[in-house]
């Protein structure tokens, strides 16, 4: 019986190829889609999985009230810290400390490497955070303070192997000749953190006193709790740890509090830290909505399965009533409709398993991920999932609609009759065009963001610059010359050294009033020489620029944006005394610039602070003229092999790197773009099931209307009315969800675009022209329909 049912149902299939390519096509897009989407979600609630007894395990986050920038949330601490931890609190097994310190230069022999993933840490961090050793004990391999672990792709990158690697002397930076002592297995992509290069914490604390200091926040700090731990009560009593170290003077009020963020929490759920260490950061509200579209588009193509199955009925329904005849009962017939969709759904499961296998790599390459794609227990368990519940939901209803048909009255030829109310098939319908319209509106807005980052006045221009990382070991005033150098050529229109490409760099501290410890300000710090204002054109609204070559300037001068003199309220600034942090000689405000956004757009303008600091200017920026980029180019890089030999040259074009902030948005964009169009697609199959369910329905009436002489226009129109009414019903419910969606998106940056109320008519016209073109295909078909072939049989 059941090889009978599968015969049956192969046959209708292979009878019906137009409406089974179109339900196979569906599905199969849907099922794609949303298998991309899980895997995508997967990808992210995966992160640092690979972490051993995570659940005990938490990052240290800092609450700071800072004057100038309110309350925010830091995730590096103090360098005591720690340590200090481990003593008082019995409930911590352990705590590790983890400094990361940007690039750094490695050299072996005559052979220079650039390492952008290089940190200090404690000697417990493989054990902290799971890395495993290839080569080396775990527990000694940074006990030795001139010791040196690399990662195995950096070990044969290097050396060539990993066996060539071990008790080499290699001379990192300014940090001197240090040993290789371990090779660890590359981390994972799935990680928060990510390392090719690991040196004992220690080093770094007898190079730098101020890690000593309990109130320089420049490292992160992980705990691992006792099992069972009451995390809450741990959390009361450690909030205020840092009273027990602060100076009696030291207002209590302004001290920061400290929390645990779970490990497990720290990718998806870190938007609220304005400071920390990730390679990459996820969002947990985007994957959210993420995960929504992708059951939204799986529902969708369900939906076209099921309103093709409703518009196929009455060329089925002398089918049934014959079988009802011969004596099927209705429950057989609902096997038989049932096992037509359970074949058809795993049709498209086996399409879509070869399609997603195909897209993926480009997936990857858009979203930046690294997912694998690979048929496990667990994702055949999924996939499985999938079948049974999309076969039902595709199934159940038409197989229960159709099976009902009275055998007397559809054989008698009134089929048309007996069928119900299409309202169900209108709802269904209605429901895909408000998604399809939702996720237009989303992009519709999320394309003016992007056009406003790319738009909006920053305040300075990076056009036609340049950027070269510097290395500490070279003689400064080795960059003196080569600055000079460059300048002599006409390509080159400046130069000028900096903290970092936008002048700010991440860090902060806090200034004080000359003589006042009470009045204080938070600020970015920004070193700059004497070039650097008036070669990224950022104006100077009150006092003058550094001088070149003034040593009192380099000491005492100070250059500060209006968020710093708004927050004191000055009317005159210059001349002001300032108290820096790393210095007792105060500074003298001698010039104000207009604020620009040092930073991203996600972020407020906050004070910052301009002053010539040697040791903080590790890069340069370099303006070269607009038509000679290629050639500008090929001269930095002739002049930095002539003034620093065997150093990587790795140049840096200011616009991509400005830009690269916004890379989430970008491919943000692209994603919802891709999602929009096979929403569309598979609406537009669904709306072409209804139409051709109404045609059919209406075809005999048309046939009479032209009789009577209706013209093809008016029997158009009389079609159409009733999907553009259904339609617009579906765009005017979007539009609050789209609303809310776009608040949702835009509240993650602090200068962003204007949410216009014509987006959403723009949104609800796109469906409303797609909705039209779909229903014409069927409609003018019908209209042009000879009205002798459809009324001979009457």
């Amino acid at each position: 019986m059941i090889y009978n049912y599968i015969k049956i149902a192969l046959r209708n299939i292979i009878r019906n190829k137009t409406y089974s390519i179109i339900n196979i096509l569906g599905l199969t897009i849907g099922i794609s889609a949303s298998i991309m989407i899980l895997l995508f979600v997967q990808y992210h609630y995966n992160f640092d999985d690979h972490i051993k007894n995570s659940e005990n395990k938490y990052r240290i986050v800092e609450i700071q009230q800072a004057d100038g920038v309110g309350e925010q949330h830091v995730a590096f601490t103090m360098g005591p810290l720690a340590r200090q931890m481990e003593a008082d609190y019995p409930e911590v097994i352990q705590a590790c400390r983890v400094m990361p310190w940007g690039g750094g230069l490695l050299t072996y022999g005559q052979d220079s490497y650039d390492n952008s993933y290089f940190s200090f840490a404690d000697t417990n961090v493989f054990d902290m955070l799971s890395i495993e050793l290839i080569h080396g004990n775990p527990a000694t391999a940074l006990e030795n303070i001139e010791s040196l672990c690399f990662s195995e792709s950096m070990a044969k990158k290097m050396f060539g192997s990993v066996e060539e690697a071990i008790g080499k002397m290699v001379r990192m930076g300014n940090h001197g000749s240090l040993k290789v002592t371990g090779v660890f297995k590359d981390m994972t992509l799935n990680s928060h953190l990510y390392f090719d290069v690991i040196a004992p914490f220690e080093l770094a604390m007898r190079q730098n006193q101020w890690l000593t200091n309990w109130f320089n926040n420049s490292l992160v700090t992980y705990v691992e709790l006792k099992d069972n731990t009451d995390v809450d009560k741990f959390e009361e009593k450690f909030r205020d740890y840092l009273t027990n170290f602060a100076p009696e003077e030291r207002d209590p009020e302004s001290l920061y509090k400290f929390y645990l963020q779970p490990y497990k929490d720290i990718h998806l759920k870190s938007g609220h830290i304005k400071f920390q260490h990730t390679r990459k950061m996820g969002n947990q509200t985007f994957v959210w909505v993420l995960s929504g579209v992708g059951l939204a588009l799986l529902l969708i193509a369900c939906i076209n399965y099921i309103n093709l199955s409703i518009a196929r009925s009455v060329k089925r329904s002398r089918e049934v009533g014959m079988r009802k005849v011969l004596g099927a009962s209705r429950d057989k017939l609902i096997y038989q409709f049932m096992g037509e969709s359970l074949i058809i759904t795993s049709l498209s499961i086996l399409l879509s398993l070869g399609l997603v296998e195909i897209l993926m790599p480009e997936f990857n390459a858009i979203m930046r991920t690294a997912i694998d794609f690979q048929l496990s227990m667990g994702f055949v368990g999924v996939l499985l999932g999938i079948l049974i519940i999309v076969s039902a939901i595709s199934g159940f209803y038409p197989a229960v609609y159709l099976s009902r048909y009275n055998p007397a009255t559809v054989l008698k030829g009134d089929s048309e009759k007996s069928i119900s109310s299409t309202t169900l098939t209108r709802v269904l319908v209605g429901f895909q065009f408000f998604v399809s319209t939702v996720l237009i509106i989303f992009i519709i807005v999320t394309n003016q963001q992007v056009n406003y980052i790319k738009e909006k006045d920053l305040g300075f221009n990076y056009d036609n610059i340049v950027n070269l990382h510097l290395y500490y070991e070279e003689n400064p005033q080795k960059y003196k010359l080569f600055k000079s150098e460059l300048l002599q050529h006409s390509i080159i229109k400046n130069a000028a050294y900096t903290s970092s490409i936008s002048g700010a760099s991440g860090s902060q501290s806090t200034m004080h009033l000359a003589d006042t410890s009470e009045a204080s300000v938070m600020v970015r710090v920004c070193a700059a020489d004497e070039s650097f204002i008036p070669m990224m054109d950022i104006e100077l609204l009150e006092g003058r620029n550094f001088h070149k070559g003034s040593s009192i300037d380099s000491n005492t001068a100070l250059i500060v944006n209006q968020a710093f003199v708004n927050h004191f309220g000055w009317k005159d600034p210059i001349g002001k005394r300032i108290q820096p942090f790393d210095s007792d000689t105060n500074r003298i405000v001698i010039g104000v610039v207009k604020d620009y956004h040092y930073h991203n757009l996600y972020a407020e303008i906050e004070p910052a602070a301009f002053m010539i600091s040697t040791f903080r200017m590790n890069e340069i920026n370099i303006k070269f003229a607009e038509s000679n980029k290629e050639e500008a180019l090929d001269l930095i890089e002739e002049k930095w092999n002539t003034f620093f030999p065997g150093k990587p040259f790795n140049p840096r074009i200011a616009e991509t790197m400005i830009m690269r902030d916004y890379g989430e948005v970008l491919r943000t964009l692209t994603l919802f773009t891709v999602f929009v169009f096979i929403s569309l697609f598979i609406s537009g199959l669904g709306l072409f099931g209804l139409s051709s369910l109404y045609v059919e329905r209406k075809i005999k009436e048309i046939a009479i209307r032209k009789v009577l002489g209706g013209s093809v226009l008016q029997i158009n129109l009389l079609i159409i009315k009733d999907f553009a009414l259904l339609i617009g019903i579906a765009g005017l419910l979007a539009i609050p969800a789209g609303y809310k969606m776009l608040e949702g998106f835009l509240s993650e940056f602090a200068y962003h675009t204007q949410i216009h109320w014509y987006y959403f008519l723009y949104a609800i016209i796109a469906t409303m022209i797609l909705g039209t073109i779909t229903v014409l295909i069927k409609s003018i078909k019908a209209a042009y329909t000879n009205p002798v072939d459809t009324l001979k049989y009457e």
